[in-house]
């Protein structure tokens, strides 16, 4: 079965210190839950919620799939609403990097 690899984290910049302390501003984060999705015809929505420790999400799949984010997520959606992102299509064997907002969920379908 082909599937959605999900992994949900928290991705924060640090305050910057002053430009003399060599401190930089890089990004830094770790992975706070995962999930695993079987793609097919039928949308699958995941369980996981964004908010607090889990506002970025990298979504990877194994076969050409859309994907979608929101509220109620659409991987069918062609235009974006106030429910959810219009889709994104990855390839077989790539993958994405989101922004999750509070109460937002992944959705994925596979791609015919």
């Amino acid at each position: 079965m082909a599937s959605a690899y999900v992994e949900y984290g928290v991705v924060a910049l640090p305050a910057p210190t002053g430009f003399s302390s060599g401190a930089g501003s890089s990004v830094y984060g770790k992975c706070a839950a995962t999930e695993v999705l079987t793609l097919s015809a039928s949308q699958v929505v995941g369980t996981v919620t964004g908010g607090a420790g889990k506002n970025s999400v990298r979504v990877t799949v194994d076969a050409a799939a859309f994907v979608a984010k929101g509220s109620t997520p659409d991987a069918s959606a062609t235009t974006a609403t106030s429910a959810t992102d219009a889709k994104r299509y990855l390839a077989a064997g790539t993958s994405i990097d989101l922004i999750l907002y509070a109460g937002q969920k992944i959705a994925v379908l596979a791609a015919s």
